[in-house]
Protein backbone atom coordinates (compact mmCIF):
# COMPACT_ATOMS: atom_id res chain seq x y z
CA UNK A 1 0.00 0.00 0.00
CA UNK A 2 1.37 3.87 -0.49
CA UNK A 3 0.55 6.50 1.93
CA UNK A 4 -1.36 10.16 0.82
CA UNK A 5 -3.44 12.68 1.94
CA UNK A 6 -6.95 14.03 1.01
CA UNK A 7 -9.77 15.94 2.54
CA UNK A 8 -12.25 14.48 4.46
CA UNK A 9 -15.87 15.44 4.32
CA UNK A 10 -15.14 18.40 6.75
CA UNK A 11 -12.54 19.79 4.81
CA UNK A 12 -9.65 18.47 7.04
CA UNK A 13 -6.47 16.91 6.03
CA UNK A 14 -6.10 13.36 6.67
CA UNK A 15 -3.68 10.71 5.74
CA UNK A 16 -4.81 7.05 4.20
CA UNK A 17 -3.11 4.06 2.73
CA UNK A 18 -4.27 2.40 -0.41
CA UNK A 19 -3.61 -0.08 -2.45
CA UNK A 20 -1.82 0.97 -5.70
CA UNK A 21 -3.51 0.12 -9.08
CA UNK A 22 -4.13 -2.85 -10.72
CA UNK A 23 -1.27 -2.17 -13.66
CA UNK A 24 1.19 -1.44 -10.50
CA UNK A 25 0.60 -4.65 -8.89
CA UNK A 26 -2.14 -3.78 -6.82
CA UNK A 27 -6.22 -4.03 -6.65
CA UNK A 28 -6.58 -0.20 -6.86
CA UNK A 29 -9.30 -0.15 -4.52
CA UNK A 30 -8.54 -0.86 -0.89
CA UNK A 31 -7.91 2.36 1.22
CA UNK A 32 -7.98 2.84 4.87
CA UNK A 33 -7.38 5.79 7.09
CA UNK A 34 -3.86 5.79 8.39
CA UNK A 35 -4.81 7.17 11.80
CA UNK A 36 -6.27 3.99 13.03
CA UNK A 37 -4.06 1.81 11.07
CA UNK A 38 -1.46 3.73 13.04
CA UNK A 39 -2.34 4.01 16.44
CA UNK A 40 -3.38 0.10 16.48
CA UNK A 41 0.41 -1.21 14.70
CA UNK A 42 2.15 1.43 17.23
CA UNK A 43 0.50 -0.96 19.74
CA UNK A 44 1.07 -4.05 18.77
CA UNK A 45 5.13 -3.03 18.04
CA UNK A 46 5.30 -1.30 21.66
CA UNK A 47 3.62 -4.20 22.91
CA UNK A 48 5.77 -6.88 21.43
CA UNK A 49 8.91 -5.16 21.97
CA UNK A 50 8.47 -5.07 25.87
CA UNK A 51 7.26 -8.71 25.59
CA UNK A 52 10.73 -9.64 23.92
CA UNK A 53 12.50 -7.04 26.25
CA UNK A 54 11.48 -8.59 29.22
CA UNK A 55 11.99 -12.27 28.12
CA UNK A 56 15.91 -10.99 27.51
CA UNK A 57 15.71 -9.27 30.73
CA UNK A 58 14.80 -12.89 32.05
CA UNK A 59 17.48 -14.71 29.66
CA UNK A 60 20.78 -12.26 30.18
CA UNK A 61 23.53 -14.37 31.14
CA UNK A 62 26.48 -12.51 33.29
CA UNK A 63 29.57 -11.75 30.96
CA UNK A 64 30.83 -15.31 30.02
CA UNK A 65 34.54 -14.12 30.59
CA UNK A 66 33.78 -12.90 34.39
CA UNK A 67 35.86 -16.15 35.98
CA UNK A 68 38.92 -15.55 33.42
CA UNK A 69 39.21 -12.21 34.10
CA UNK A 70 39.21 -13.10 38.07
CA UNK A 71 41.73 -15.66 37.42
CA UNK A 72 43.90 -13.46 35.73
CA UNK A 73 43.70 -10.68 38.30
CA UNK A 74 44.65 -13.23 41.08
CA UNK A 75 47.73 -14.58 39.17
CA UNK A 76 48.98 -10.45 38.97
CA UNK A 77 48.41 -10.09 42.22
CA UNK A 78 50.29 -13.36 43.21
CA UNK A 79 53.23 -12.47 40.54
CA UNK A 80 53.31 -8.95 41.99
CA UNK A 81 53.75 -10.69 45.79
CA UNK A 82 56.39 -12.91 44.38
CA UNK A 83 58.20 -10.01 42.90
CA UNK A 84 58.22 -8.42 46.17
CA UNK A 85 59.18 -11.30 47.93
CA UNK A 86 62.42 -11.37 46.03
CA UNK A 87 60.84 -14.64 44.08
CA UNK A 88 61.01 -13.08 40.91
CA UNK A 89 64.02 -11.40 38.75
CA UNK A 90 62.72 -8.01 37.48
CA UNK A 91 63.82 -9.42 34.27
CA UNK A 92 61.09 -11.68 34.58
CA UNK A 93 58.01 -9.77 36.41
CA UNK A 94 58.10 -6.83 34.43
CA UNK A 95 57.58 -8.45 30.76
CA UNK A 96 55.12 -11.11 32.13
CA UNK A 97 53.08 -8.64 34.06
CA UNK A 98 53.26 -6.28 31.00
CA UNK A 99 51.39 -9.10 28.78
CA UNK A 100 49.14 -10.11 31.60
CA UNK A 101 48.41 -6.51 31.91
CA UNK A 102 47.18 -6.18 28.47
CA UNK A 103 45.36 -9.39 28.80
CA UNK A 104 43.54 -7.68 31.95
CA UNK A 105 42.74 -4.34 29.84
CA UNK A 106 41.07 -6.13 26.96
CA UNK A 107 39.20 -8.23 29.13
CA UNK A 108 37.83 -5.40 31.12
CA UNK A 109 37.46 -3.67 27.83
CA UNK A 110 35.23 -6.31 26.58
CA UNK A 111 32.88 -6.64 30.04
CA UNK A 112 32.57 -2.72 29.54
CA UNK A 113 31.16 -3.32 26.11
CA UNK A 114 29.34 -6.39 27.23
CA UNK A 115 27.72 -4.73 30.16
CA UNK A 116 26.91 -1.36 27.42
CA UNK A 117 25.41 -3.57 25.22
CA UNK A 118 22.79 -5.22 28.59
CA UNK A 119 22.30 -1.63 29.49
CA UNK A 120 21.09 -0.05 26.28
CA UNK A 121 18.78 -2.85 25.39
CA UNK A 122 17.14 -2.56 29.09
CA UNK A 123 17.39 1.13 28.51
CA UNK A 124 15.74 1.27 24.64
CA UNK A 125 12.50 -0.70 24.53
CA UNK A 126 11.82 -0.16 28.13
CA UNK A 127 11.41 3.65 27.41
CA UNK A 128 9.69 3.02 24.08
CA UNK A 129 6.73 3.45 24.56
CA UNK A 130 7.17 7.06 26.52
CA UNK A 131 9.83 8.12 23.61
CA UNK A 132 7.21 7.17 20.88
CA UNK A 133 5.08 10.24 20.67
CA UNK A 134 7.90 12.48 21.62
CA UNK A 135 8.94 15.06 18.45
CA UNK A 136 12.63 14.31 18.81
CA UNK A 137 11.73 10.69 18.33
CA UNK A 138 12.25 10.39 14.54
CA UNK A 139 10.37 8.32 11.74
CA UNK A 140 13.92 6.10 11.23
CA UNK A 141 13.62 5.17 14.70
CA UNK A 142 9.90 4.85 14.64
CA UNK A 143 10.85 2.28 11.44
CA UNK A 144 13.62 0.47 13.12
CA UNK A 145 11.43 -0.14 15.98
CA UNK A 146 8.80 -1.55 13.89
CA UNK A 147 11.54 -3.63 11.41
CA UNK A 148 12.77 -5.12 14.00
CA UNK A 149 8.73 -6.70 15.36
CA UNK A 150 7.31 -6.77 12.12
CA UNK A 151 8.03 -8.22 8.59
CA UNK A 152 4.74 -7.20 6.93
CA UNK A 153 0.88 -5.77 8.01
CA UNK A 154 -1.16 -7.02 5.65
CA UNK A 155 -5.00 -5.17 5.19
CA UNK A 156 -7.96 -7.02 4.56
CA UNK A 157 -11.12 -5.37 2.67
CA UNK A 158 -13.84 -4.10 4.94
CA UNK A 159 -16.33 -5.65 3.75
CA UNK A 160 -19.74 -3.41 3.79
CA UNK A 161 -19.39 0.13 6.26
CA UNK A 162 -15.33 0.03 5.31
CA UNK A 163 -14.73 1.10 9.38
CA UNK A 164 -11.86 0.46 10.90
CA UNK A 165 -11.75 -3.08 13.03
CA UNK A 166 -8.55 -4.74 14.52
CA UNK A 167 -9.62 -7.87 12.54
CA UNK A 168 -9.08 -6.34 8.84
CA UNK A 169 -5.35 -6.03 10.01
CA UNK A 170 -2.53 -9.13 9.96
CA UNK A 171 0.54 -7.93 11.32
CA UNK A 172 3.41 -10.62 10.40
CA UNK A 173 6.04 -10.92 12.99
CA UNK A 174 9.71 -11.68 12.85
CA UNK A 175 10.50 -14.67 13.59
CA UNK A 176 13.95 -13.75 15.05
CA UNK A 177 12.81 -11.42 17.65
CA UNK A 178 15.44 -12.62 19.74
CA UNK A 179 18.07 -10.34 18.05
CA UNK A 180 19.71 -7.41 20.34
CA UNK A 181 18.49 -4.01 20.24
Amino acid sequence: MVGGRRRNWHGELEEYYRCPAKGHGGCGSLVRLAEPVNKYITALVIAEQQKIQFRKLEDLPPWPKAQELTDLQKRINEQQQNFEAGNISAERHFPSLARMEAVEAGLKRERRQYEGRQQARRHAVANLAEEWGKPDFTMEQKQAAIAQTLTAVIIKPAGNGGRFHPDQIVPVFREDNDQSA
